[in-house]
């Protein structure tokens, strides 16, 4: 199924690649440069301005409320501001790492790991479909964490709430 879907966007795939190389080309990365004006290459710098700022703050991180032009000992405020008014950086984790350091993050991961238990693993022990959409739900809403802020935007959010709710309806049903 990926292959097709790489052969159907072929053109956005290598479009991505390109702004890759183009930003890690860079040899300065405190500048702005036009590669960061990119999709890819603007993603790639806020992940760079997150991981310094998370790098030296491992603990505690920096606070709630940190955003990618306001970092600017990290290169941020270098941009201008123009490019990275953005509410996070691009990563749902990566975002927990910097505003909370390793104690956010785990206190996180324990949480998702409590829901997908609960919700899951225990709540649809017995209904083989039901827990294997549960977990499918679950794992996607994580993986667009993985290259966005997914609890940020109303869509995501939407329609993990409403997929749930009728998960459960359907388990309720069943019962």
């Amino acid at each position: 199924m990926l292959v097709t879907f790489f052969y159907l966007r072929q053109e956005r795939f290598l479009l991505a690649y390109q702004e890759a190389i183009s930003y890690l080309q860079q040899p300065n990365k405190e500048v702005f440069n036009q590669s960061m004006a990119t999709s890819v290459g603007a993603r790639l710098e806020m992940y760079r301005l997150g991981i310094s700022a998370f790098l030296d703050n491992p603990i505690l991180g920096i606070g709630a409320g940190a955003r990618p032009y306001l970092l600017p000992e990290y290169g941020g405020g270098g941009l201008g501001g123009v490019l990275f008014h953005h509410r996070h950086f691009h990563s749902e984790y990566l975002q927990a790492l910097v505003e909370g350091g390793v104690i956010w993050a785990v206190i996180f991961a324990t949480a998702i790991a409590y829901f997908i238990k609960k919700m899951v693993i225990e709540k649809h022990a017995n209904e083989n479909l039901i827990s294997m959409l549960s977990f499918a739900l679950v794992a996607c809403f994580m993986m667009a964490g993985t290259v966005s802020a997914s609890l940020i935007y109303n869509q995501p959010v939407a329609t993990f709430v409403v997929f749930s709710a009728l998960l459960w309806a359907t388990s309720r049903t069943n019962n």
